[in-house]
């Protein structure tokens, strides 16, 4: 694993940057947003203006080239396992251009014994660029490549009521949302099963709190579906207990 990213082995930003407008109450204080406006690469500095999101969208090519050079993941055991790569967390992946988006999705294309997981806030657009993808591919909506798995954040229920709804539109080898950070209790996920569920509280100065009651409960539902669930922390410095330490993967 060369990323901080618990729920993934690897990170891949093709595209950095976001709107100059927050889009739900998960963006107030944007980890991503706070990397960037240290200006540590030339990407995160073109992305911002003084301490915000300058709404650029900044493409990075050799992001992509890595993919064909990694190989899967050997466990401890020595059976070996698909790579599971995060695309876009220093972005919303669903604000690339579709030319830009077109060419991540080739790359993915061309090394498909990875998984790519594209997680958004933005499920409506990033609709557009899968399914427009899947046609210049000639690929049926109806049978998307298993390397494809698709997520949604949702940081309470009403950001879950709304898209979660267009995330089964997506055409995805498995659809999953994201309860990071986990901003209040989720009771319904709605009427269609999920394949993954994953976790967490806010980190980061000013970090508003999760009550593990929320977490609980939320565990308790995923195992009464059957859905797998991946608990990733509390919050910085805050120890899990011992029944949160679960880290489930989708079995596909």
């Amino acid at each position: 694993m060369t990323t901080g990213v618990e729920w993934a082995d690897e990170t891949s930003n093709p595209t950095v940057g976001c709107e100059k407008e927050k889009q739900s109450e998960g963006c107030d204080r944007c980890y991503a947003e706070a990397i960037a406006r240290r200006g540590m690469c030339p990407a995160h500095a073109a992305a911002t203006t003084g301490a915000r999101w300058n709404g650029d969208i900044i493409w990075q090519p050799r992001q992509v080239e890595k993919y064909a050079t990694w190989g899967p993941v050997v466990e401890k055991s020595g059976l070996k396992r698909p790579r599971r790569i995060f695309i876009g967390s220093m972005t919303d992946i669903a604000l690339a251009p579709y030319e830009m988006f077109l060419r991540i999705w080739n790359a993915c294309q061309a090394s498909p014994h990875h998984r790519y997981m594209f997680l958004t806030k933005r499920p409506e657009l990033l609709l557009l660029n899968v399914v427009a993808s899947m046609v210049e591919h000639d690929i049926d909506v109806s049978s998307p490549p298993r390397w494809l798995w698709v997520g949604v954040t949702t940081e309470n229920q009403r950001r879950a009521d709304e898209r979660i709804e267009v995330l089964h539109e997506i055409p995805a080898a498995v659809r999953f949302v994201s309860a990071e950070p986990m901003l209040e209790d989720i009771e319904d996920f709605g009427p269609q099963r999920l394949d993954w569920v994953i976790c967490g509280g806010e980190t980061g100065p000013g970090a508003r709190p999760m009550k593990l009651s929320w977490a609980r409960r939320l565990r308790d539902r995923c195992r009464a579906a059957g859905v797998p669930f991946f608990f990733k922390k509390v919050g910085r410095g805050i120890a899990t207990p011992d029944d949160l330490l679960i880290r489930e993967f989708p079995d596909v």
